[in-house]
């Protein structure tokens, strides 16, 4: 069997992958990390939560450099993420409303629904086709004959 190892001693500090042999039912597993050292035949790895992990080099199956981790990216429910994008799709700081406020573009005096139960709807070509019948307020306050 071949292994594929494209890691070396120069390649302490940077980002690697390591596929090494584990005891288990399931024999290999993968660690993700900085190599933190290479010395006496064992590779320290260091994970993104702190964790040290060793590998004796008789373990390493496969290896290879990855590219540095991408920076974090904020939540959209981050408030400060909101304020950020606000001020992008606004332009200034002052169009941003206060949290919680409810902006409208103009103003609603009865929300209406069209009778999607109507057969008028599903036959007549005009109701099809108008968006003034379709959602006109007229459904929703003149009777249908």
């Amino acid at each position: 069997m071949v292994y594929v190892v494209r890691i070396t001693q120069a390649d302490i500090g940077a980002r690697v992958m390591i596929r090494r042999r584990i005891p288990g039912p399931i024999p290999l597993s993968d660690v993700l990390g900085t190599l933190q050292s290479w010395s006496s035949r064992v590779l320290t790895v260091e994970t993104a939560e702190g964790t040290r992990i060793q590998i004796t080099e008789e373990d390493v199956v496969a290896a290879r450099v990855i590219p540095p981790r991408p920076p974090a990216r904020r939540s959209p429910t981050d408030p400060a993420a909101q304020v950020t994008l606000a001020a992008g799709r606004l332009g200034t700081d002052t169009d941003i409303p206060a949290p919680g406020t409810i902006v409208r573009t103009r103003p609603v005096a009865q929300a209406t629904i069209p009778d999607m139960t109507d057969p008028q709807h599903m036959t007549d070509p005009q109701h099809m086709t108008d968006p003034q019948h379709m959602m006109g307020p007229q459904h929703m306050t003149d009777p249908q004959p």
